[in-house]
């Protein structure tokens, strides 16, 4: 049942109801929604004129410019439409660090972003990855989809090796339409992170990036030896732990966030940040909105 669900609250998906996934581009949606496409239609909110074709409503013609241009122009409305949301979590070894887990932290996201698109009439896909896809459902549409959503999430467990360029040239083969990417990953990834971005705006998608951090458990002061490993390789290294070394891990930390914001912004792919010590609810309603990611 959905009460068993880890992440199900109620209550602060009521809070919710009244957001929306913003698009920053039109896209040519199948099925009437609440929200612009590229396409010309009926709704009420006005567009563009233009110059009258055979063929035209001449309900539409605006006959207040006839009268002072002597040209039939035709009023024409934005058409009202639904859009496609991809969610692809990082489900590798890396995304169970932290208490909760980056992955846990990843899937409330997630159950808060389908909620808002299915409330909105908007299509939601959910695909868990790491070196190859490791799980997902189809494009679902209505509210009464949320609780198959839930039970996928509740499903999708950390493990495997990190690829991004593989996974997500095998996730853009079967995104088809244009849609609203959204990743949730830490963004550890050997081998880089700007193909895989790449390969999915070649398909025209609108790209956002949420990534995911985790505190590592030892504090400033501290003085030890220790052997740190790889989750994903196994590989380790033996290390003496000192304040010296803990601010170039954080130097190290900041410059890779700082190229990663600074490609994002190069490719126009909207970038957010948090970390799992940021109480949940604070950075959906407070991080979100300030940044114009969902909005009344």
């Amino acid at each position: 049942m959905i009460k068993n669900i880890d992440f199900y609250d109620p209550f602060f998906l009521e809070k919710l109801k009244d957001l929306h996934i913003i698009a920053k581009k039109l896209f040519q949606g199948r099925q009437k929604g609440k929200r612009k496409s590229l396409k010309k239609g009926s709704s009420l909110e006005f567009s563009d004129f233009r110059r009258y074709a055979p063929g035209d409503d001449f309900r539409f013609i605006d006959w207040t410019i006839h009268a002072r241009l002597k040209r039939y122009m035709i009023r024409s409305f934005w058409d009202e439409t639904n859009i496609s949301v991809y969610i692809l979590i990082d489900t590798s070894m890396s995304m169970g660090f932290g208490s909760p887990s980056k992955l846990t932290y990843a899937k409330k996201i997630s159950a808060c972003l389908a909620s808002t698109a299915l409330s909105n009439h908007d299509k939601i896909s959910i695909t868990g990855f790491s070196d190859t896809v490791s799980g997902k459902i189809s494009l679902l549409t209505g509210k009464k989809q949320l609780i198959y959503c839930f039970g996928f999430l509740q499903k999708l467990k950390s493990g495997g090796k990190s690829d991004f360029k593989t996974s997500m040239k095998k996730i853009s083969q079967f995104s088809h339409e244009q849609a609203i990417v959204i990743i949730l990953s830490d963004l550890l990834y050997p081998d880089g992170y700007k193909e895989g971005l790449i390969s999915l705006l070649k398909q025209g998608h609108e790209v956002h990036l949420i990534k995911i951090n985790a505190q590592p458990e030892f504090s400033k002061n501290s003085a030890e030896n220790l052997r740190l490993y790889d989750s994903e390789t196994g590989e380790h290294m033996e290390v003496f732990l000192n304040d010296e070394l803990i601010k170039a891990l954080e130097k190290e930390k900041k410059a890779h966030t700082e190229n990663i914001k600074n490609f994002c912004r190069f490719s126009k792919i909207l970038f957010f940040e948090t970390d799992t010590n940021i109480e949940f609810d604070k950075f959906v309603l407070k991080y979100f909105k300030s940044q114009l990611f969902i909005k009344h």
